[in-house]
């Protein structure tokens, strides 16, 4: 009886994460798909509307691979061996060490591109409306795709604070993942309401450029997640060794060491914008949209991780 019990929760087991696999394959080959066309297409009007100088080709060219990239990784076959790929080794120490040196790859391909282009080209793709702040939005907005199914699982599971969490990272990374793209404003192009034209620093319709925020939180906030997310793994080994039956699984909260690179940038870069950044010639205000990309990327990798995680950890449960 015990063997047919354990038989029959493997495969239940199974059928869930296949089914989260679908979810995800699902959801990733609609974005890649829907990111690919609008990035080609808004390359080549951009192209054939105004002949780019030598400064703006730089970007209309790696915009325009980016979006034949995206639509090469869309096709369903190639989507979904990825996903089942990702879902099957997402608690490996191989898996790991390979998204820690994708991140560190990143960092590295930023930096090469700052000195290889000149400060005018740079400055086009760091600012607002570039591939990286589209990207940050994205990746924020794909957060709560896959945050809310694990927020919903943990309150059927009676896993409170958990749910709670993930439920406040939905809403969290939805807002955030909107406010970069100023609510739609630059998609649509409607006016702000006079609060924001007089207090927003960049007259959007947006929260975290109001001038209170950006003065006394906003640049705050990037350290502060730089910091947990740098180091935050420190703290949860220590807390996984004393943890006791029953506990909350600090896990699912605290980002581990594998995707830690994703928040060095911001945890670099925002002490130096706040203190010396107008004293040294390398970096400059710009820089922080790349950074914000960065970081969104590791939140998002921490949660799909977390996605697939929570069916192999708490099977018994489903």
């Amino acid at each position: 009886m015990i063997n047919i019990d354990s038989a029959q929760s493997q495969t239940k087991s199974q059928r869930c994460l296949q089914q989260r696999i679908n979810y995800c394959a699902k959801t990733m080959r609609i974005t890649l798909c829907l990111a690919g066309i609008i990035l080609t297409t808004v390359q080549l009007v951009k192209y054939f509307t105004y002949a780019p100088d030598e400064r703006g080709f730089a970007s209309l060219v790696i915009g325009l691979c980016l979006g034949i990239l995206c639509l090469l990784l869309s096709i369903p076959p190639a989507v979904e061996k990825i996903v089942a790929k990702f879902a099957a080794r997402v608690r490996s120490r191989r898996f790991a060490v390979y998204t820690y040196l994708t991140a560190i790859g990143l960092i590295c391909m930023f930096i090469s591109m700052k000195v290889a282009l000149d400060y005018e080209s740079w400055r086009r793709m760091s600012s607002e409306g570039s591939v990286s702040e589209y990207g940050t939005a994205l990746a924020y907005l794909l957060t709560t795709v896959f945050a809310y199914p694990i927020s919903r699982q943990f309150g059927r599971q009676q896993h409170k604070f958990l749910a709670l969490a993930y439920g406040f990272l939905t809403v969290a990374a939805f807002v955030v993942g909107m406010e970069e793209i100023s609510w739609g404003q630059r998609l649509i192009g409607f006016e702000e309401p006079q609060f924001w034209s007089e207090h927003n620093l960049q007259s959007e319709f947006t929260l975290h450029n109001l001038s209170f925020y950006q003065h006394h939180i906003l640049n705050q906030s990037f350290v502060l997640a730089g910091l947990v997310g740098s180091f935050g793994w420190l703290a949860l080994r220590y807390w996984q060794k004393r943890q006791r039956a029953g506990k909350i699984d600090w896990s699912y909260i605290l980002p581990g060491w594998s995707v830690s690179a994703f928040f060095y940038p911001n945890l670099l870069f925002y002490p130096i914008y706040l203190t010396i950044i107008d004293d040294l010639s390398f970096l400059a205000h710009h820089d922080q949209e790349h950074c914000e990309f960065l970081m969104s990327l590791g939140i998002l990798l921490f949660v799909i991780i977390n996605f697939f995680r929570q069916v192999k950890e708490t099977s018994k449960n489903y």
